[in-house]
């Protein structure tokens, strides 16, 4: 377990390798890139999701996530 989970990152790390320093899990690509900016280290992707984003335009009706399935209700 890191530090970052035993101590919420409270203080000096006593981990010595990597692999006892390293977090596992599920981020948002704005998280990885905000520590990316903060100096730490990626070492490895598992999986990357990218997905189109449409945003709404109230005067067209038209993109949005939901509209077709809102718009059928």
């Amino acid at each position: 377990m890191s530090c970052a989970t035993e101590r919420n990152a409270d203080g000096e790390c006593a981990h010595e390798t990597v692999a006892e320093r390293a977090l596992t899990g599920k981020w948002v690509i704005d998280e990885i890139r905000l520590a990316l900016q903060k100096c730490y280290e990626v070492v490895e992707f598992c999986e990357v999701y990218e997905y189109a984003f449409t945003q709404y335009d109230p005067q067209t009706g038209q993109g949005g996530l939901f509209v077709e399935y809102i718009d059928t209700l």
